[in-house]
């Protein structure tokens, strides 16, 4: 691994371990960012890797130093998230590709719709019908008693993603590579995509390479802020409380109502957030988190989103202005 003389922490990372029922998960793994690092993945479902390249938006005359560099290149995205391996055994349930917080954050009215307008701008964005996105603000704690409780989630099929590329084994692209023009992209159309993914047959002896990075482009994890919306920079920690989130991706049994964490089969899950976030204390004892600097009570999640005039900025936002940005 080559490492990149980045200024200080960047953005706080681990690989979180799911090898399936039954089987006592190890400490989830802490990831340097400023490493180009491909790791493991290795659960009851799924074989392979994973590999996470965001931007050094925090400090841009570091670029040329950045191990993604060549990557990227002049591409507008801020982070890319890729997957790569074989399943273990057909894949029969749903398939979703999602992005999950540890902990409940109770919102206030005027909030809950400048977060509705954020995640129609995103479906817009991405192309997606009101079906192929589904959004849970999680269940209040008081709610369930000692019931589970479903995290707050934004989840989507794999027409979410923004590339996938099959191939035989020994024959998969380099991960780590410059990946273009290989495989099916979503930029292509999305309803050929859309019929490409829908007609994908998820079972051992193809390797798959999922690659996300749509929000990317209006989500910059390093600095903790929605961007590219005209005339407003949004701080997530006012929204979420300052905790990071999960970029995951599993499936979940046909006909459940909620993404409850017990229903799930992982295929990925890598934790990711601003050097500044927060870990709740339910979620270092859930992801087995061995080394963590903040550490906060679940309760301590507030929203203290500044709404004034938001609404207004935002509505105003529609789809062309925020991809011109």
């Amino acid at each position: 691994v080559s490492l990149c003389p980045m200024s200080g922490p960047w953005l706080s990372a681990f690989a979180v371990h799911h090898p399936g029922p039954g089987k006592e998960a190890p400490p989830a793994t802490e990831v340097d960012v400023s490493s180009q690092l491909v790791l493991p993945i290795s659960n009851e479902l799924f074989e392979g890797v994973q590999y996470f390249a965001h931007r050094p938006t925090h400090n841009p005359s570091l670029a040329a130093e950045w191990p993604a560099a060549e990557l990227f290149g002049s591409r507008r995205r801020l982070w890319e998230f890729r997957i790569q391996g074989q399943f273990t055994r057909p894949v029969t349930d749903p398939l979703y590709l999602a992005m999950v917080l540890d902990t409940y954050v109770p919102m206030r009215w005027a909030t809950t719709k400048v977060f509705s307008i954020l995640v129609g701008i995103c479906q817009r964005l991405l192309g997606l019908d009101g079906k192929e996105l589904y959004q849970s603000h999680g269940d209040k704690p008081e709610a369930k008693g000692s019931q589970e409780r479903e995290l707050p989630t934004l989840a989507t099929g794999l027409v979410g993603t923004d590339q996938v590329i099959v191939s035989d084994p020994g024959s998969e692209p380099d991960i780590s590579s410059d990946l273009s023009g290989l495989g099916t992209l979503r930029t292509s159309g999305i309803s050929a995509y859309r019929k490409f993914v829908s007609e994908l047959d998820l079972r051992p002896g193809k390797v798959f390479t999922f690659c996300f990075w749509g929000p990317s482009r209006f989500l910059d994890i390093v600095q903790d802020a929605v961007t590219a919306i005209p005339g407003k920079h949004i701080s997530l920690a006012s929204m979420n409380g300052g905790q990071p989130f999960h970029l995951s991706m599993y499936t979940i049994p046909a006909g459940e109502s909620k993404h409850l964490s017990s229903k799930k089969q992982v295929v990925v899950d890598f934790l990711v957030g601003a050097a500044t976030t927060k870990l709740s204390a339910s979620a270092v004892e859930r992801c087995r988190i061995a080394r963590a600097e903040q550490v906060a009570a679940d309760d301590d999640f507030v929203d203290a989103l500044e709404t004034d005039g938001l609404e207004e900025v935002l509505e105003g936002a529609d789809s062309g202005q925020v991809l011109e940005s």
